[in-house]
C-alpha cells in the first residue's frame, strides 16, 4: 500500500479535465468501507437503492502527474458522515484498486487504468475536497 504526502493543491497538467460521478466505497464490499467504489460520467444515472444518497458525489479528474490524477470533490451535497468517514485524518484510504471506466482514460489519452490502492493526502478547499490518487495501467 502506498503513502503520499503533500502540502499544496495540485496543479493539472494537459488543461483538462473530465466531469464524474464518485461513489465511495470499495468495489469487493458492495460500496460499503472506504475508497472508490465506481466513477461514471455524469451523465449516467447512478441510482442504487442500496446506497446512501450521501456516498456519492460529483468530482472533476485531472492529471497532475505522469501517474496521479487528481479527484476535486464537491463538498455540496457531502454529508458529515461521509466526510468524517472517507476524509478522517486528512487521509483518504483506497482499500483495494479499482478500474477507471475507458471514458477517464481516454481524456488524457491513455491506456485503460486503475487507482491503486494507499493512503492518500487530502485537501479541505473552501468547496471542494482535493485527493491526490496514484494509478497504474490495468
Amino acid at each position: 500500500m502506498t503513502t503520499l504526502t503533500r502540502k499544496q493543491v495540485s496543479t493539472w497538467i494537459l488543461g483538462r479535465t473530465v466531469s464524474a460521478d464518485v461513489v465511495f466505497g470499495s468495489p469487493s464490499k458492495k460500496c460499503a468501507g472506504t475508497g472508490i467504489c465506481k466513477v461514471s460520467t455524469r451523465s449516467e444515472a447512478l441510482i442504487d437503492p442500496e446506497l446512501p444518497c450521501c456516498n456519492k458525489s460529483a468530482a472533476e479528474i485531472g492529471i497532475c502527474r505522469q501517474d496521479r490524477l487528481v479527484f476535486r470533490i464537491e463538498k455540496q451535497g457531502l454529508c458529515a458522515k461521509l466526510v468524517n468517514s472517507q476524509f478522517a485524518f486528512g487521509r483518504f484510504k483506497m482499500d483495494e484498486s479499482v478500474f477507471l471506466p475507458l471514458f477517464v482514460s481516454a481524456a488524457f489519452n491513455l491506456p485503460p487504468i486503475q487507482l491503486t490502492a494507499g493512503v492518500f493526502p487530502v485537501q479541505f478547499l473552501e468547496d471542494h475536497i482535493e485527493i491526490e490518487l496514484r494509478f497504474q495501467q490495468a
